[in-house]
């Protein structure tokens, strides 16, 4: 558990390059992955890693990106990453008919025949690789695949929501993919959980990086600790103090709240982008010990 005794706030936690000094008012994805792979050493805990991407963002997209792939690092331990990663899962469920789904066929040379399209991909113009969900149910593979992958390929659409991020799809056809691109997956099931805690904890250090308000200074780096606390403990969220949780969420949508008038005057992109934090909180909410 965190030493309150010798941390007490965000310039306490010896990550080196946490100051904001120097910071542009904004980046752009290349230049926030530049940033990322500068200030996030691989030899870091992933808590550490959420931390320092997250007060290097200048905004909710970015805060997400930091989150998120500290969650995937988190799910997959067992892989090695380099750069930025998207877990791609979502497929079609809008146009009649649908676009295929992914799935997969066994070949004779022991090798996986993947074919599909998965609808949604974060930082698509920036991954150097991507995580996909092939076949369903008790067949269902995890299998990773590099950017430059023959049959790979993407394809970008404008959002609304996080905009400053690329946002599209994975396209498959007839990609092959040897055995050991297929990732240990015992995991998979607690990403959205995980995925939620590291992206709050992204936020928080985002807020303390950026506001001017020394409370909120102080009452962010609280809540952090308190979240860091949980995420650096082994144990998988089934066996997480889900009160305790409840309660730091309910503090997270308060900080939310509190920086809603300093963070709009500064960020267009706030009004829209702050169900970032605001739209997990009653998944948080309906968990029970």
């Amino acid at each position: 558990m965190t030493d309150q005794k010798n941390v007490l706030g965000w310039q306490d936690l010896d990550l080196g390059s946490f100051s904001s000094e120097g910071k542009k008012i904004n980046f752009t994805e290349l230049d926030f992955l530049e940033v990322w792979r500068t200030v996030v050493d691989s030899d870091m805990d992933l808590t550490s890693q959420t931390l320092v991407a997250g007060s290097k963002a200048t905004c909710l997209a970015w805060v997400f990106v930091a989150g998120y792939q500290s969650a995937i690092r988190r799910v997959f331990p067992g892989s090695e990453f380099s750069g930025w990663t998207a877990f791609a899962v979502s497929e079609d469920r809008k146009n009649d008919p649908p676009l295929p789904g992914v799935d997969y066929s066994n070949r004779e040379d022991g090798t996986f025949l993947i074919s599909g399209v998965k609808t949604w991909v974060a930082s698509v113009e920036a991954i150097g690789e991507i995580i996909i969900k092939a076949g369903k149910g008790n067949r269902a593979l995890y299998i990773k695949l590099p950017r430059e992958t023959e049959g790979l390929s993407f394809s970008s659409r404008e959002s609304r929501f996080l905009k400053e991020m690329s946002q599209g799809s994975a396209h498959l056809d007839r990609v092959s993919a040897p055995e050991q691109y297929v990732l240990e997956d015992g995991l998979v099931g607690h990403f959205g959980r995980f995925e939620t805690l590291y992206i709050y904890l992204a936020f928080l250090a985002f807020i303390g990086s950026n506001t001017r308000s020394d409370d909120l200074k102080g009452e962010s780096f609280r809540i952090a600790m308190g979240l860091k606390d949980f995420l650096d403990l082994p144990a998988t969220p089934d066996n997480w103090d889900w009160d305790a949780i409840k309660n730091l969420d309910l503090e997270v949508q308060k900080i939310l709240g509190l920086a809603g008038e300093e963070f709009t005057t500064l960020q267009q992109s706030w009004s829209v982008d702050s169900r970032l934090i605001s739209m997990y909180s009653p998944g948080i909410q309906k968990q029970a010990n």
